[in-house]
C-alpha cells in the first residue's frame, strides 16, 4: 500500500476555500488503495463532525490550538469555519487557516504541524509522497523542508497565486523557491497556469505545471436527497464570496426593486445564503427591507450547503469585482454545476464569469442595479413558466473530480517509477 502525507490548513470541518479540494484528493487516494495521512488546520471542538469525515478510513491530525465552538452563536461559528476573523477568539487568530485568517503566515500552525508530520514520518518510513497546499504559504514551506529531509516526492498545490494573500511581500521569495523547486506543481485552472508561466517567464516551461481542476463528485451528489420543488415558493440559494458591502447592497437593492415592481412576489420568494459572507449579506438584506424573504438557517458544513443547493430552484453566484478575484471560482460552484442548477452570476470578467457564460447561465456585472433587477425578473418569469433550464451537460461533464484526480495519481506514480 502506497502512503501519502497531506499538509494543509484547509480541511473539513473547515469550510475555507481549498478544504473541499484537499478532502477530495485524500478521499480519492484512499479509494484507490493508498493510505493518506492528513495534518490539517486547528481542531474545531463542540460541533458535529461532517458525515463524510466521520466515515473516513484515514487518520487526520489537527495542528494548532483547538477552537472551542460549542458556545458560539451561529454567526460566529460560521465565521470560524470559514476562517474569517472573530476578534474575541484568540484561538482563531493563532490557528485557523484560510486566505482571510488573522495569521496568514501560520507560524503557530507550522510549529505544531511540523511536530505532527515528523511523528507520522517516523512511524511510517514508507511514505513516498508529500502533498502541500497553499496559500497560505506555511504548508509549502514546511513541505519543502520535510521533502528535503526525507527525500520525498512532493506535490505543491497552488489554489491561488501568493500575491493575493495579505502577506505577499514576505512570501514572494518563498513562491519563487517552491515554484522552481522541480517538484510536481498543480493548479486548478488554465488561467492560473498561464498567469504563473508569464510571471516566471523563462524559468518555467509548460510541462512544469499540471492543471488539476476543482470539481464535483457525481457519487456524492447522487446521495443527496432529491430536489422536491413544485410548490408556490421560488427558492434561491445565494453563494456569496469576497463581495464588498457596496456590491452586496447593490444585489439586495435589485431584489428590493423587483418586489417593489411585483408586490405579489413577497412571500413567493425564499433566499438562502451559503458561503463565507452569510452574516454580511444578512445585514444588507435587512437594510433593503427583505428580512421576511430570508431563510434564516445557518449552514455549518459542506454537506448542509450541498443539501440547500440541491433544494433550490436557482443558484446565484456572487464574487467581488476586485482584480484579485479574476481567477477565483468558489468551490461550491462546481457542486452547483454538477447538480445542473440554473445559475445567475453577479460576476466581473474572470474565470467564474466565463464558466457561467459557457454553461448557459445568466450573468450581470456587480453594481449594475437595473440589469440585475431585469435579470431577476426574467428568472422569476421563467420559473413561473417552467422554462428555467439548467447549466449545460457538456460543461458539467468536464468537471467531474474522479477524472482529474486519476490523472494526478498517474503522474505521481510515473514520477515515483522514474525516481
Amino acid at each position: 500500500m502506497k502512503k501519502i502525507l497531506f499538509l494543509t490548513r484547509n480541511f473539513p470541518p473547515m469550510m475555507t476555500e481549498g478544504s473541499a479540494r484537499a478532502w477530495q484528493l485524500a478521499a480519492h487516494f484512499e479509494s484507490e488503495g493508498w493510505l493518506p495521512f492528513v495534518v490539517g488546520p486547528a481542531e474545531v471542538t463542540g460541533i458535529e463532525m461532517p458525515a463524510s469525515l466521520a466515515g473516513a478510513d484515514f487518520p487526520v491530525y489537527y495542528a494548532g490550538k483547538p477552537v472551542e465552538a460549542g458556545e458560539l452563536d451561529p454567526g460566529a461559528l460560521s465565521r470560524v469555519l470559514h476562517g474569517r476573523p472573530v476578534n474575541r477568539l484568540t484561538a482563531l487568530k493563532e490557528s485557523v487557516g484560510g486566505l482571510f485568517s488573522a495569521d496568514s503566515s501560520g507560524k503557530s500552525w507550522e510549529k505544531h504541524a511540523a511536530e505532527l508530520a515528523r511523528e507520522v514520518l517516523a512511524a511510517n518510513p514508507d511514505i513516498e509522497v508529500l502533498y502541500a497546499q497553499g496559500p497560505p504559504s506555511s504548508p509549502h514551506q514546511l513541505g519543502m523542508e520535510l521533502a528535503n529531509e526525507h527525500g520525498l516526492l512532493m506535490v505543491l498545490d497552488y489554489i491561488e497565486p501568493y500575491e493575493f494573500d495579505a502577506q505577499y511581500q514576505r512570501q514572494e521569495k518563498i513562491e519563487d523557491r517552491t515554484m522552481l523547486s522541480g517538484h510536481v506543481v498543480i493548479m486548478p485552472s488554465r488561467a492560473m497556469k498561464v498567469y504563473m508561466l508569464k510571471k516566471h517567464f523563462g524559468a518555467l516551461s509548460h510541462d512544469d505545471i499540471s492543471i488539476i481542476r476543482n470539481g464535483y463528485d457525481p457519487g456524492e451528489l447522487s446521495a443527496l436527497a432529491p430536489y422536491v420543488g413544485g410548490d408556490a415558493v421560488m427558492r434561491w440559494v445565494l453563494l456569496l464570496e469576497r463581495m464588498t458591502r457596496k456590491e452586496l447592497a447593490g444585489l439586495f437593492s435589485a431584489y428590493s426593486d423587483l418586489i417593489a415592481e411585483h408586490a405579489e412576489l413577497r412571500g413567493a420568494l425564499s433566499l438562502s445564503i451559503v458561503g463565507s459572507q452569510r452574516d454580511d449579506a444578512e445585514e444588507q438584506l435587512v437594510k433593503a427591507g427583505l428580512h421576511d424573504l430570508l431563510d434564516d438557517r445557518w449552514y455549518h458544513s459542506r454537506e448542509d450547503e450541498l443539501d440547500a443547493c440541491m433544494q433550490s430552484d436557482v443558484c446565484v453566484i456572487g464574487v467581488g469585482s476586485s482584480a484579485a478575484n479574476a481567477m477565483f471560482v468558489p468551490e461550491r460552484f462546481f457542486d452547483i454545476l454538477g447538480m445542473r442548477k440554473p445559475v445567475f452570476g453577479v460576476l466581473a470578467d474572470g474565470v467564474a464569469r466565463a464558466l457561467v457564460e459557457e454553461g448557459g447561465g445568466d450573468v450581470v456585472t456587480p453594481g449594475e442595479r437595473s440589469d440585475m433587477t431585469a435579470a431577476l425578473s426574467g428568472l422569476v418569469q421563467r420559473w413561473q413558466n417552467g422554462t428555467l433550464g439548467s447549466m449545460s451537460d457538456e460543461l458539467a461533464l468536464q468537471y467531474q473530480v474522479p477524472d482529474a484526480l486519476r490523472q494526478l495519481r498517474r503522474d505521481i506514480v510515473s514520477r515515483l517509477l522514474l525516481g
